[in-house]
């Protein structure tokens, strides 16, 4: 079994590397919020301008303004999509730094459970030794006792 000391010191790195990518998915989560709102923005902009047709409709609207509203509006969906799409793209990678992060920590979590093993192996190993050493001392002290030295 490695030593605590060694275990200690690959829990540090494994330490490190966790914190890393802790911070990279925290950025990650920031651009994907940033991400969302710009999504909910564009569909509430689509859905006033929605609503303002609505309006211009009732006050006797020229075709020529409808198809210029029509062709802003397709703009419009297209940009929607465009940001949903971003928005999976960076769920996505998101939740991938999310795992590889999880296993850097599940890996942490492995070194310093190994080192507390460790740690507690020696304690038994050391109990042992002090308890043969008093054993053959306590022997020793019965025997000179007996005999008479």
């Amino acid at each position: 079994m490695p030593e605590p000391r060694q275990l200690t010191f690959l829990e540090n790195l494994a330490a490190e590397k966790a914190d890393a990518q802790a911070a990279q998915l925290a950025k990650a989560r920031r651009a994907l919020n940033a991400a969302e709102e710009q999504l909910q923005q564009l569909k509430a902009y689509e859905s006033g301008y929605n609503a303002q047709l609505g309006t211009r409709l009732e006050q006797a609207l020229s075709i020529d303004a409808l198809r210029g509203h029509h062709r802003f509006m397709q703009n419009v969906s297209v940009a929607v999509r465009q940001q949903e799409i971003e928005v999976a793209r960076r769920r996505a990678y998101a939740d991938a730094i999310e795992r590889v992060w999880q296993d850097s920590e599940r890996r942490r979590q492995g070194f310093r459970v190994m080192a507390d093993k460790a740690v507690a192996h020696g304690r038994v190993a050391s109990a042992r030794r002090q308890q043969k050493t008093n054993d053959e001392f306590a022997m020793r002290k019965l025997v000179e006792t007996n005999l008479g030295f």
